[in-house]
C-alpha cells in the first residue's frame, strides 16, 4: 500500500524582490495625507529614588524626544519611501506643533498644506520613560494633550481649499482620522467627488469608521476594538467573529481590502514583535496594524518601512486569497499606492 505524499506547507516568505520594485514606485507618487498630526514625546529620566510624598519614582530628567505620530507618522514614513507628500492638516501654535513643522521642513516636505491655529493645542502624547544609565527605559506614564474646542470656520474651510487643489494631480489619497476632526467623511465625499479620475483613498478612523462609508475609500485598517465598537460585539480569542465582522465592513463600505488587527490588546511579553529585545516594547503607543509605513517600539525608534499609514505590532486580516498567496497579498497591499 502506498503512502500518500505529506503536501508542503505554503510558503510565508515575502517576495523580497517584487516588494523592493513596489516601495521603489513610491518616488514618483504623490500622496496627500489629510488627517490628525500628534506629537509623540518621549521624556527619559533616570531613576533617582522613591518619593516620601507618595509612593512614586523620582527621575532626574535626562532628554525629551518629539517625533511625528498619528497622521505626522504616516506622512513621515511616506517622505522617507521617497513619495511626494503633500500633508493637509493644521496644528497649534504651540511647542509641538512647531517640534513637527520643522521636522518635515529638515524633510523637505510641503509644509504649506499644515495651518498654524492660534490657541489650538498640538494633540500630543507624552510618555515618561524611567531607567538607569545603559538600561532600556520603561515607561511608567503617559500624559495625553488635546484640543479643548473644534477647529475654528476659517481654518476648517482653508483645509477643504486645500485638500481640493491638492488632489487635483495625487496618486492617492491617505486618511488619519483620530477623531479631532481634521479629517471628517464629509470633507473626504466632497473632495473625492470632485475628482474626475478614480483615487485610491486609505482609512484610518479611530471613532467612525462606517460613517465613511459613501466618502470612496478603497482600503481600511481598523483594530480589533474598533471593529467591536461598529459592530457592538467582542471578539476575544473568536478569530470566526473577527472574520465575519471583518466581511461585513468590508461589504458594508465596498472596501477593496480591509485590515484589522486582532491582537491589538495583546503585546508580546518577550518585547518588540520586530527587534525582540526589549521587554518593554509591549508598551509601544499605536493601536496594532495601520495600513503601510512604520513599525517597531516607539521609544527606541526602531522603524521598519513599507510606506501608508502606521504599521506597529500584530498581523492583518485579508480577503482568503491574500492569506493563502502572501506574496500576491502584499504587493497588491503596495500597490494601492504605488
Amino acid at each position: 500500500m502506498k503512502r500518500s505524499r505529506a503536501q508542503k506547507p505554503a510558503s510565508t516568505s515575502v517576495d523580497l524582490l517584487a516588494l523592493r520594485e513596489c516601495v521603489e514606485q513610491f518616488t514618483s507618487k504623490t500622496v496627500v495625507l489629510l488627517g490628525d498630526f500628534v506629537a509623540d514625546e518621549f521624556q527619559y529620566g533616570e531613576i533617582s529614588r522613591v518619593s516620601r510624598e507618595a509612593p512614586v519614582l523620582i527621575l532626574k530628567h535626562r532628554e525629551t524626544k518629539i517625533v511625528p505620530g498619528g497622521g505626522a507618522n504616516a506622512a513621515n514614513n511616506l517622505a522617507s519611501l521617497g513619495a511626494h507628500v503633500l500633508p493637509v492638516t493644521a496644528v497649534g501654535d504651540d511647542f509641538a506643533g512647531d517640534a513637527l513643522i520643522v521636522q518635515f521642513r529638515r524633510q523637505g516636505v510641503d509644509i504649506s498644506g499644515i495651518f498654524r491655529v492660534k490657541g489650538w493645542t498640538t494633540p500630543t502624547k507624552s510618555r515618561f520613560l524611567a531607567g538607569w544609565a545603559h538600561t532600556v527605559g520603561q515607561q511608567v506614564l503617559r500624559v495625553d494633550y488635546e484640543p479643548k474646542g473644534p477647529l475654528p470656520d476659517v481654518v476648517r474651510k482653508k483645509l477643504q481649499q486645500r485638500l481640493s487643489a491638492s488632489l487635483g494631480h495625487a496618486h492617492a489619497l491617505a486618511v488619519s482620522d483620530y477623531g479631532f476632526n481634521i479629517a471628517t467623511p464629509e470633507l473626504v465625499q466632497q473632495a473625492s467627488a470632485k475628482r474626475k479620475s478614480s483615487l485610491q483613498v486609505t482609512l484610518d478612523a479611530r471613532y467612525r469608521l462606517h460613517r465613511y462609508a459613501k466618502a470612496g475609500i478603497t482600503s481600511a485598517t481598523p483594530n480589533e476594538s474598533e471593529l467591536e465598537a461598529e459592530h457592538h460585539t467582542a471578539i476575544g480569542q473568536d478569530t470566526g467573529e473577527l472574520t465575519r465582522a471583518g466581511r461585513e465592513t468590508l461589504s458594508e463600505m465596498k472596501l477593496q481590502s480591509p485590515r484589522a488587527d486582532p491582537r491589538s490588546r495583546q503585546r508580546s511579553s518577550r518585547g518588540c514583535h520586530w527587534c525582540r529585545r526589549h521587554r518593554s516594547c509591549r508598551l509601544h503607543s499605536g493601536s496594532g496594524l495601520r495600513g503601510i509605513s512604520s513599525g517597531g517600539c516607539a521609544h527606541r525608534q526602531h522603524r521598519w518601512r513599507l510606506g501608508g499609514h502606521e504599521a506597529r505590532n500584530g498581523y492583518h486580516f485579508a480577503p482568503r486569497a491574500s492569506r493563502r498567496h502572501p506574496r500576491r497579498g502584499i504587493r497588491s497591499w503596495l500597490l494601492s499606492y504605488a
